[in-house]
């Protein structure tokens, strides 16, 4: 068997579970999912990306989460600096990093992937579309204040407002 499909199935493998833990309701969190949307994203693309011979450039065509795949050796603040960049570089859509050895957490429920350091990048406007809904229940009352504030970036005051 080729060493790169198995790799390539071993990281699809791990990703779809990844998705599926998150899109799974949680009691910690009143029966809410860490990411209540995860399951309902049908045009998910995962991509690897070797930051020394290629570029994050998102398709020009309507896609509901792609998931870049980054180098395991890459530091933390490189990555998440990566996304600062492809954020002010793409302002319609929303990049969010997802180091594979910071942990992160909603009320004890574990959100990031913990094996791959990742770039989520997202359509802003359906992203904030979602957020609105999950505002008009407990969701965000679960979350810690500096961890939602990262997550919602520039949407932290639209929707969730004082309650925060």
């Amino acid at each position: 068997m080729n060493s790169s499909l198995s790799h390539r199935e071993a990281l699809h493998a791990d990703l779809h579970a990844w998705i599926a833990a998150i899109a799974t309701p949680d009691a910690r969190l009143a029966g809410h999912a860490p990411c209540p949307f995860a399951n309902l994203a049908k045009n998910v693309a995962i991509v690897e990306i070797d930051l020394e011979t290629g570029e994050i450039v998102p398709p020009d065509r309507p896609f509901d989460v792609i998931v870049y795949v980054l180098p395991a050796e890459l530091e933390p603040a490189v990555l998440l600096a990566h996304c600062d960049t492809l954020n002010v570089r793409y302002p319609a859509l929303l990049f969010l990093g997802d180091p594979r050895d910071r942990h992160t957490n909603i009320n004890g429920v574990t959100t990031n992937n913990g094996k791959h350091n990742l770039i989520l990048c997202q359509p802003k406007a359906k992203l904030r579309a979602a957020r609105q809904v999950l505002a008009k229940t407990d969701y965000y009352q679960y979350w810690e204040s500096e961890y939602l504030r990262e997550i919602l970036g520039s949407d932290f005051g639209e929707v969730v407002g004082d309650r925060a």
